[in-house]
């Protein structure tokens, strides 16, 4: 308040709490504070109420990160006030309300605006419920050694963009298709071609060389009318036929749009067996394996499942509600279960390697809830992987995209629906170029 002051600002202080029971620093604070015409006065709804409607920004600094219990009364009808308001509203650290560790909602939150967090971004701030309260995230050092920042000893960590920047595909004047992999993709049915083709197109906007693409016999001719850059095929009928297939690729997609048949099925676990590269597998082949996680077992290259919350709750026959509740744990356990690597797609999509490593990521908006975004995710991890991308980096480089595509229409439209798949299909090289030429975003 005093620096705000100093810059100018016409500030007001609302106290929760009596200055006679103030101590130490805030005590040496408030007596620097009464040096200067900054108007503060002890909470009374009414009064607090009367100071809103006179503000323009709400500074948010009534409880810290540390706050596990239920809040109570007067702080309830405090924040009750702020998020009736309609102000702009910064949190400081995090909005009051949420716990820091969960996300989970102590009966009541600020709705901020912008929140700026210290030092690291604290794990309730990209989970639900607590994310949806947080508004636009700000991380800022304020002084802490780096060294410090290093030794937190947490597992959980937060994806930025110098965690795959230098590890992505770059294109030397002599490449040639051959150099940018060769994928296997397996999508795609009568009536649900759609998905079959967005993956392949975002596959190849990710800088894929070269596709194989096998799709149920009736849906080949829609397909073909679409998808030319891509080799087409049918469902191989037996094992001899899938190893063919299966030869000389970089990497194996299957699932968007290929239907609950049993050919699909029996596909599906040869494809398990029989693979020696790494195995994207999503959405309608999810599905079926949640019948048979014991054909997990089978895998003899690296497996990397794509659920979406609902997805998730079919492989651990549970509901929706119950992952949501425990996004971090669920994936954590089912990825070091089943050795193999999870994104759980969502608000705050969760990345968990088979060691029990957990990242976090904060790009996207709703605007991503809509028909075939999931599919381009999909298309997007299989092409870096293709291109001989690290695993653990490509899901981390590709979710985060994913949403950075989402957040840069949100703000050109400045819409919150409306969004296309085919929007960020289109949007993915320009996107991605920024970040091989390391530009700042």
């Amino acid at each position: 308040a005093r620096l705000l002051h100093r810059l100018g600002n016409d500030v007001s202080i609302c106290l929760m709490a009596h200055p006679k029971d103030f101590q130490d620093k805030t005590r040496d604070n408030f007596s620097r504070l009464q040096k200067q015409r900054i108007a503060v006065f002890l909470y009374q709804r009414a009064l607090l109420q009367k100071r809103l409607k006179m503000s323009d920004l709400v500074i948010d600094a009534l409880f810290g990160t540390g706050l596990h219990s239920r809040i109570k009364a007067p702080y309830t009808a405090a924040i009750s006030a702020i998020n009736a308001a309609g102000r702009d509203v910064i949190a400081v650290d995090i909005p009051s309300g949420i716990c820091g560790n969960s996300g989970k909602i102590l009966g009541i939150a600020v709705k901020a605006t912008h929140t700026i967090t210290f030092g690291l971004p604290k794990t309730g701030l990209v989970l639900l419920p607590g994310a949806d309260y947080v508004g636009t995230l700000h991380i800022r050092n304020i002084g802490f050694p780096k060294q410090l920042l290093k030794s937190s000893g947490s597992d959980i960590h937060y994806i930025e963009p110098g965690d795959f920047c230098a590890k992505l595909p770059r294109r030397e004047k002599s490449a040639h298709k051959g150099m940018g992999g060769h994928l296997l993709l397996i999508a795609g049915s009568p009536g649900k071609t759609g998905a079959a083709l967005m993956a392949a197109q975002a596959a190849f906007r990710t800088g894929l060389g070269l596709m194989t693409l096998l799709t149920h016999e009736k849906a080949v001719g829609r397909i073909s009318l679409r998808m030319k850059e891509s080799f087409l095929d049918v469902f191989p009928k037996n094992e001899r036929q899938l190893k063919v297939f299966l030869k000389d690729k970089d990497g194996v997609a299957m699932g968007p749009g290929m239907g609950f048949s049993d050919q699909a099925k029996g596909l599906l676990r040869s494809v398990i067996q029989k693979s020696r590269q790494p195995m994207v597998i999503d959405a309608d082949a999810l599905t079926l394996l949640s019948k048979h996680l014991s054909w997990l077992k089978e895998a003899k290259a690296p497996v990397i499942l794509t659920p979406h919350p609902g997805e998730m709750a079919r492989l651990l026959q549970t509901t929706s509600h119950a992952v949501q509740r425990d996004r971090l744990g669920i994936a954590r356990r089912f990825s070091k279960k089943h050795r193999l690597f999870l994104v759980l797609k969502g608000a705050g999509t969760v990345v968990a390697t088979p060691q029990g490593r957990l990242f976090v990521n904060a790009t996207g908006n709703p605007a991503l809830a809509t028909a075939g975004t999931g599919d381009v995710l999909t298309g997007m991890i299989a092409s870096l992987i293709a291109q001989r991308m690290p695993i653990e980096a490509a899901l981390k480089a590709a979710v985060y995209v994913h949403g950075l595509l989402a957040d840069q229409w949100q703000k050109k439209m400045r819409a919150s629906r409306g969004l296309l798949a085919t929007d960020l299909i289109r949007a993915i090289p320009h996107t991605l170029e920024q970040f091989l030429a390391s530009e700042p975003f």
